[in-house]
C-alpha cells in the first residue's frame, strides 16, 4: 500500500470518537511550511490531483477535514480511479462521524483494488466500529474481515474478526478468533503492550461467552 494509507486502531468495543468541526490543532512550523508551499502549489496548477491529495492529507492532519474533502472532491474529480484517494477520504469521514458516506468511499476504494486486504479491513472496521452497529453489521464486517486474512493472515484480520462476531453476539467464535489474533500477535513480535491488550480483550470476551456457555 502507499502511504496515504493509515489503518485505524480499533479497540474491541469502543464507540465511535465525537464528531469533529474544523479547528486547528497544534503543529509545527513545518507543517505551516508545507501547507503554504501546497498553497503556492496549487495557485501555479489548481487542477493537479496530486497537489490536493497532497494538502488534503496535511490539512487532515492540522485539523481542517472539511477543507480537506473539498480538495479530495477535486482531486477525485480528475484521477477518479486512484483508490488512495478514497481511502483518505473514507478515513476523514470517519473523523467526522460520517459513517455511511466513509462506507462509501471505502467501497470504492474496494472496487478499484479488490485484493488488497488492508482496504477490506477498512471495510470491516468501518462496520464494526461505528456507534451502535447492529448485528448484521457485525456479520457483515466478519465477512469482509474473513476476506483479509485469507489474503493475508494477520494478528489484526484476526482481532477484527473477533470484534465483528461480538458485534454480532457470536461471543464464542469471538473467543476463537481472538485466540487465533493473540497466538499471531506473539508471533509477529508485536510489543509487550499490544500482547497485553489482546490478552484483556480475550478475558473480556471469555467472560461474555461464558453465560452462553452455561445455558447450553
Amino acid at each position: 500500500m502507499r502511504g496515504l494509507i493509515v489503518l485505524l486502531g480499533l479497540a474491541l468495543m469502543a464507540g465511535g470518537t465525537p464528531a469533529a468541526a474544523d479547528h486547528v490543532v497544534p503543529h509545527d512550523a513545518q507543517a505551516i511550511a508545507r501547507l503554504a508551499d501546497l498553497n503556492k502549489a496549487f495557485i501555479a496548477d489548481p487542477t493537479d490531483p496530486r497537489i490536493l491529495q497532497r494538502r488534503a492529507a496535511l490539512l487532515m492532519k492540522i485539523g481542517r477535514p472539511h477543507e480537506a474533502i473539498a480538495d479530495l472532491d477535486a482531486a477525485i474529480a480528475q484521477t477518479p480511479d486512484d483508490w488512495d484517494n478514497f481511502i483518505l477520504l473514507g478515513t476523514i469521514y470517519e473523523s467526522l462521524n460520517r459513517w455511511d458516506d466513509a462506507a462509501v468511499a471505502f467501497a470504492r476504494a474496494d472496487k478499484l483494488l479488490p485484493t488488497n486486504a488492508g482496504i477490506l479491513l477498512l471495510r470491516a472496521k468501518n462496520l464494526i466500529g461505528r456507534p451502535s452497529p447492529t448485528a448484521s453489521q457485525g456479520m457483515s464486517g466478519v465477512e469482509f474481515a474473513a476476506r483479509a486474512a485469507a489474503i493475508r493472515d494477520s494478528s489484526e484480520a484476526r482481532a477484527v474478526l473477533a470484534a465483528g462476531f461480538a458485534r454480532a453476539r457470536e461471543y464464542g467464535h469471538a473467543v476463537e478468533e481472538q485466540r487465533r489474533a493473540l497466538a499471531l500477535c506473539r508471533s509477529e513480535g508485536q510489543p509487550d503492550r499490544i500482547i497485553a491488550d489482546y490478552r484483556a480483550d480475550l478475558s473480556r470476551l471469555e467472560a461474555l461467552a461464558e453465560p452462553a456457555r452455561m445455558a447450553r
